[in-house]
């Protein structure tokens, strides 16, 4: 007699990330304690949301002791990672998302799809190459989990890549497990390799437009010619100012390279001061990024050193 096929479980989203390892050591594959989605789900329910077994039962469509059945492995997994110091891995099991989830190939970002389009695209970065997330893969951050077991992480912020709104972050609980309570995006770590990626893509060529009374603000090296970027921005030496359409106008020598402390807010006031609305460097301050994104000024992060104004103008202000 064939048996009854089992009915697939329904989750709300998923887990924005691959599971969770034990900081400060290292461990080999056959450790790991494998939770599938639908435990992971059972217990965001039961025990993060507060459900009945009855209620957390229908929301994932399945019976009362089914859920509890879940639950229960769940829970003994759980316990038995943490007693043992071993670490969680999640994999999709037997389940379905109750909404289209998609994932960015361009900037990685993880949105939802509330509405079926013909060519839905990226609300980060516009790109319509995206894919529906249909599982993670367990294994493709094993080498990072391990380095991050000796050494932690320490990033402060959790950000939303779409509109910039900020957590902070806590030591322990990935960004990827919080959404954008306005954009339904997954947020990402600050100052991190896809934090710095998703900018770049949201900074293509031709894409960084501002109004045309606006200006562009450069740190830079020297003060005559064609001078390379400074890797400093608020003790940078000079400062260029082009306009909206890419042309050099000046370069000024920066006020603020010579204060004891706050420099970099200092140079946040002058640019503006100066009527500059997108400032491309290679480092924000964390004081310096709140009070430009506070003032609406746009940033661009920018990794190559050797770039000068003309170059820069031509890669993010000229069509």
């Amino acid at each position: 007699m064939t048996p009854r096929p089992r009915k697939k479980r329904t989750i709300g989203r998923p887990p924005f990330y691959s599971g969770f390892t034990p900081l400060g050591k290292l461990y080999e594959d056959t450790q790991e304690v494998v939770l599938e989605y639908e435990e992971y789900e059972s217990l965001k329910l039961a025990d993060y949301d507060g459900l009945t077994h009855m209620q957390a039962a229908q929301a994932m469509n399945v019976s009362r002791p089914t859920f509890t059945r879940i639950y229960e492995a769940a829970r003994r997994k759980v316990a038995t990672a943490l007693w043992e110091m071993r670490p969680i891995i999640f994999l999709k099991g037997n389940s379905e998302f109750d909404a289209a989830w998609m994932m960015c190939s361009d900037c990685d970002s993880v949105f939802r799809l509330d509405k079926p389009e013909r060519e839905p695209q990226c609300p980060v970065c516009g790109s319509d190459l995206i894919r529906a997330i249909i599982h993670q893969d367990a294994h493709e951050h094993r080498n990072r989990w391990r380095q991050r077991g000796k050494e932690g992480c320490f990033e402060e912020y959790c950000v939303c890549p779409g509109c910039g709104n900020k957590i902070l972050h806590t030591q322990g609980i990935p960004c990827r497990n919080f959404l954008c309570p306005d954009c339904h995006i997954g947020l990402v770590r600050e100052d991190t390799p896809q934090y710095r990626k998703i900018m770049e893509s949201k900074a293509r060529p031709g894409q960084a437009s501002i109004s045309r009374d606006q200006l562009v603000a450069i740190p830079v090296q020297g003060s005559s010619g064609d001078p390379v970027m400074n890797e400093r921005f608020g003790r940078s030496a000079y400062f260029a100012f082009l306009s909206a359409s890419g042309e050099l106008l000046r370069i000024d020598k920066n006020p603020a390279v010579d204060q004891p402390q706050g420099a970099g807010t200092y140079v946040v006031e002058w640019l503006v001061n100066q009527g500059v609305g997108l400032i491309v460097a290679m480092e924000f301050g964390p004081k310096a990024k709140d009070m430009l994104d506070r003032l609406g000024v746009k940033m661009i992060l920018e990794h190559d050193a050797g770039l000068t104004v003309h170059e820069i103008s031509k890669k993010y202000l000229k069509t």
